[in-house]
């Protein structure tokens, strides 16, 4: 990936647990993770009666899926794979019912509920215990991870009681993490809510991350030292040594000197990975013993860039990017983790090393991938492949090279490139055709979206093709979507025709949508068409309005902030008069401006003045207030 090959040499002995060395025999000292189940997918048919593995509760789910729920805590939704792991065989499961719904996240799958409340509701047949945390957890925000939060948020955090060290006194674990986490561990009673001991609360403004769910190493830790019933003080320990580690620069160089790095023991060329990031992606789990330490010599002056210019080194300083922060990587992290498969992981890993990097300009000459049975358009790189379909998903089966492989005449931008149309979605129906088991589910979604364009929603295009009317357009992407299964024969005036003319779709909203079932229902499109001419209107008086305004706003914001860098620069120019002595001895401004001793600083007073009335106008509330009248106006129709 562009980084200079890594010398191998006799490897040093790393930072090490003392679960490290035996862990393939001791499984208690590593994550308890349950390996997931090799991958049942068919070409058609009806989804698996259970998900292939839990979706987790730090995003929604992006598709209809089935969940279930108790009665009394409906909206805390627990996903098929963990019903069917922990629930269905025991006595509880007929306390449980199920639904279908879109855009939920599984909740269950923590130690509070997993290794507690279900073994303890199961022992005594009542699912009560469950359902009251259910009901107190769903109030509750979820934790930030790595987001952070503000004081504004209103999260509540526990801290550690005793005393520890200057890193871990400030160690905090926010109020979802307490419930699902702490109060799961034989180290609960260490923990208090930390007004109790720091009376001062976090300002709104300041962003706080909860130590204990946000690093994976943190977390991980914490779960096996309780479960172990290890000494509390050894795991702050532990934990101790993560917040001390160099922050990983992701894809800036830094010297390889400058902290520690690992590779794997199954040779990837040009792989390295920081420290940090093989403490929070890597420790505590079942490939952790599948790396090792990479032997660097330290710098003599305390960097290679000092002891190169000091003639200590004779060459420049050696720079190195983590790989663990390249996305291809880390869904290849993710898939061997799942599959605690150290194989997997080399294997993939190599093959993401040694392409080229997926980039939005396109790659020539490279290793395409498309789906058997096409289309032929959708074409994933070599990287991609290997670290979404190959390693995370393990559905490589189901693609074929593309008779576009190894051609140096054609650069061809991969379908999983951030820059391309709709990756997001199929991305989302591959993940939920590999879930259910019914492969047709992503094709079906590839072959029909492929080649339209994405919904303009309010903003006017040139030459697409449309549906439905001349005043109620529907463009060829909210047909495919919803429309196309609504309409049951309610005639159109345009079907899928060419306009070359500027139009804007009207059917990507709820509202209008739900007015459209209404005229199927009805037989008649008179009133629907009838208001799309009214939100045509408002829509003329107010979005046009409102872009301008925010245009005239960033065009305010730009010359403020050009007028605050020219006072920077005057500024600078009068200071060195100033040092330099080479004043004339008279004051120079005005009372708006302040007086200086010099021409220049007086011109950056004037500059500053100009930045800060700029920046006045563009946040005046005049403007402001007519932005949200217009846009309340729109959104009545819209």
């Amino acid at each position: 990936m562009g980084k200079l090959s890594v010398v191998r040499g006799t490897a040093v002995e790393p930072f090490r647990d003392f679960h490290s060395a035996a862990y393939t025999k001791d499984r208690t000292w590593i994550e308890d993770l349950p390996r997931r189940q090799p991958l049942q997918l068919s070409e058609n048919g009806e989804p698996n009666e259970a998900v292939w593995f839990c979706p987790g509760n730090t995003h929604d789910n992006g598709y209809v899926a089935t969940w279930f729920y108790l009665p009394s805590a409906p909206d805390f939704l627990i996903c098929t794979c963990c019903y069917a792991r922990y629930l269905k065989n025991t006595n509880l499961a007929s306390s449980f019912e199920k639904k279908k719904t879109h855009g939920a996240r599984c909740r269950f799958y923590v130690p509070r509920i997993t290794s507690v409340l279900v073994p303890q509701c199961a022992q005594t047949g009542s699912v009560e215990p469950l359902a009251e945390y259910m009901a107190k957890r769903i109030v509750i925000k979820d934790c930030a991870l790595k987001k952070g939060f503000n004081g504004s948020d209103g999260i509540k955090v526990w801290v550690i009681e005793r005393e520890t060290n200057d890193v871990m006194k400030n160690f905090i674990a926010c109020q979802a993490c307490y419930e699902d986490r702490v109060l799961a561990s034989n180290y609960a009673g260490e923990f208090i809510p930390r007004q109790e001991k720091y009376p001062e609360p976090q300002a709104a403004s300041s962003t706080w991350y909860c130590d204990l769910n946000a690093f994976g190493y943190s977390r991980r830790s914490f779960d096996i030292y309780s479960r172990n019933n290890a000494p509390f003080m050894d795991w702050v320990t532990k934990a101790t040594k993560l917040f001390q580690l160099p922050e990983c620069e992701a894809d800036q160089g830094v010297e390889a000197s400058s902290r520690e790095w690992v590779r794997p023991k199954d040779s990837v060329e040009t792989m390295v990975i920081c420290e940090k990031c093989y403490f929070n992606e890597l420790c505590w789990t079942a490939l952790e013993d599948a790396f090792e330490y990479i032997p660097i010599e330290k710098p003599a002056r305390g960097s290679e860039r000092m002891d190169y210019i000091f003639g200590i080194r004779e060459t420049p300083a050696t720079s190195w990017t983590c790989d663990a922060r390249v996305s291809q990587i880390e869904n290849v992290i993710a898939g061997a983790l799942l599959r605690q498969d150290a194989a997997v992981f080399s294997r993939c890993a190599r093959t993401v090393m040694s392409s080229p990097k997926c980039v939005s300009q396109g790659i020539a000459n490279g290793t395409w991938y498309t789906p058997k049975g096409g289309p032929s358009n959708y074409m994933m790189c070599a990287a991609c492949f290997a670290g979404f379909c190959d390693a995370f998903l393990e559905c490589g089966h189901m693609f074929e090279l593309s008779p576009l492989s190894g051609s140096s005449d054609t650069i061809v931008v991969c379908s999983f490139n951030s820059a391309s149309p709709r990756r997001y979605q199929f991305l989302f129906s591959m993940y939920q055709a590999a879930q259910e088991g019914v492969w047709s589910i992503a094709t079906d979604t590839i072959r029909n979206y492929i080649n339209i364009p994405e919904c303009p929603r309010n903003n006017h295009v040139a030459s697409r093709r449309w549906y439905g009317w001349g005043d109620c357009l529907i463009c060829q992407d909210c047909y495919q979507e919803v429309i196309k299964d609504m309409r049951k024969g309610l005639p159109f005036e345009l079907e899928d025709q060419l306009v070359e003319e500027v139009r804007m779709c009207s059917m990507y909203s709820p509202r209008m949508r739900e007015k459209f079932s209404m005229a199927v229902e009805k037989g008649d499109s008179t009133e629907l068409v009838e208001y799309s001419r009214v939100r045509i209107q408002v829509w003329t008086q107010t979005i046009p309005q409102i872009k301008m305004l925010r245009q005239m706003q960033e065009m305010q914001m730009m010359s403020a902030m050009s007028a605050g860098m020219a006072g920077l620069m005057y500024q600078g120019a009068g200071a060195i008069q100033s040092i330099g002595g080479t004043t004339d001895g008279y004051l120079h401004g005005n009372s708006n401006v302040g007086w200086h001793d010099t021409e220049n600083g007086a011109t950056a007073g004037q500059k500053f003045n100009e930045m800060s009335s700029g920046m006045s106008a563009a946040n005046s509330g005049g403007t402001w207030g007519q932005i949200f009248m217009l846009q309340a106006q729109w959104e009545r129709y819209e």
